[in-house]
């Protein structure tokens, strides 16, 4: 395919060179002719009579068509190097302005400050749960706050509680069935370093309608519904997100933190050292160049279709389509009240255990995929990240509504 050899160091091809056409016998690319057919502007394989369904996982989860096609076109050979993105090296120019644009990007869509840093981390939303009090505090016996409302927001107080005094100021007594409510009230302890919330529950289909009112600095995990609607950077300390969701493949995390507010422990490992990691251009150990790359390309499609206004837009009427669906009777709805209800999660539940095996069934012959419930709630869910089209909410309407008429 290439001619050139790559020796790059942590970057580099990982597979033999061949000739178009001359693979070993035991080389399988599907049911390609031979020699296979090659993307336009690479040397990359692809099945034309491949079918995308719609894609309703909760994360990882569809990405724009437009996005994979560009990353197919790219995928072997990156604007002329004559190598992969991923086999250049991470401090190469060519990464370097990939990571860049990037963060560009995002300063643009979510307005983000100056004062801000903006870091491109591994480790996802659990590895900030453990490097928020290590970069927030000054030692173990620092308090900080942690609201629980629900899977995600648990999980981040008892990885927070190893390292600092994690005082619950709300849900922590409320069982994992539970939480189909958002907390009315709170009692934020004195001083606390950083107040945490997970701006949107993927498990329990609960979103704040507003960022909860507190005196420490927010601190909010908005992994499942980053850039899905519009906010006010400067409301937050810190804003974290697995990309998985809204803004890329898993393995990398976008963390956007107040520089003010950094003073890592001696103790902090040196990739979860937020001032060292802004030093480094997000590079203190070799990043996630292919994961960040898509980042890149997201954030590019989403500007292209308007922005973040006009995915909140979408939002707001794909979860329309999906509650009105839910409401009629023969479904029930986790969530009630409709000010707490999720844009980007619906867990839904049918009348019996037996048709949801059935309804899930049905769904993925009519190409609807990914509706399972979350192990902790069961029945099924739907996820609308930005990705989801318009199209597949209303389908999965009608058959939600065709199913209800052939069963209720």
């Amino acid at each position: 395919w290439r001619t050139p050899v790559n020796f790059g160091g942590d970057c580099c091809f990982a597979g033999a060179l061949h000739p178009p056409g001359e693979f070993p016998a035991d080389f399988v690319v599907g049911e390609f002719s031979d020699p296979p057919p090659q993307a336009a502007g690479g040397n990359c394989f692809f099945n034309s009579a491949m079918t995308r369904a719609h894609n309703f996982n909760p994360g990882p989860c569809r990405l724009p068509d437009a996005v994979m096609e560009r990353a197919r076109e790219e995928f072997c050979e990156y604007r002329q190097t004559r190598a992969s993105l991923m086999e250049l090296s991470h401090r190469g120019a060519e990464f370097s302005a990939v990571r860049a644009r990037a963060e560009n990007l995002l300063r643009e869509l979510l307005e983000i400050p100056e004062e801000y840093a903006v870091l491109f981390l591994s480790g996802g939303a659990t590895g900030q749960a453990a490097a928020l009090p290590l970069n927030l505090t000054s030692s173990a016996n620092d308090c900080a706050a942690y609201l629980v409302s629900g899977h995600w927001s648990r999980r981040a107080a008892r990885e927070g509680a190893k390292y600092c005094d994690a005082h619950i100021v709300a849900g922590g007594a409320e069982e994992e069935s539970g939480f189909s409510a958002l907390p009315a009230e709170w009692n934020e302890p004195e001083g606390a370093a950083f107040f945490h919330y997970a701006d949107n529950e993927t498990v329990h289909g609960l979103e704040f309608p507003a960022p909860p009112k507190a005196r420490a600095p927010l601190a909010a995990d908005m992994s499942s519904n980053i850039a899905s609607r519009k906010i006010n950077a400067r409301d937050y300390g810190v804003i974290y997100a697995g990309a998985q969701k809204n803004l890329g493949p898993s393995g990398v995390t976008v963390v956007v933190v107040r520089r003010d507010l950094i003073r890592a422990r001696p103790e902090t490992p040196l990739i979860w050292d937020y001032a060292g990691q802004e030093k480094d251009d997000s590079m203190a150990n070799t990043p996630p160049t292919f994961q960040i790359y898509m980042v890149a390309l997201v954030l590019e499609w989403l500007k292209e279709q308007g922005g973040v206004g006009e995915m909140e837009k979408q939002s707001a009427e794909k979860a329309r389509l999906i509650y009105a669906a839910a409401d009629e009777g023969f479904y029930r709805c986790h969530v009630c009240e409709p000010a707490a209800r999720s844009r980007m999660n619906i867990p839904f539940f049918l009348p019996e255990e037996n048709l949801t095996a059935e309804f899930l069934r049905g769904a993925d012959d009519a190409g609807l995929l990914g509706l399972k419930g979350h192990a902790v709630l069961g029945g099924c869910r739907a996820s609308l990240y930005n990705a989801t089209t318009l199209a597949a909410a209303a389908d999965l309407a009608a058959y939600m509504r065709d199913f209800a008429r052939r069963r209720g």
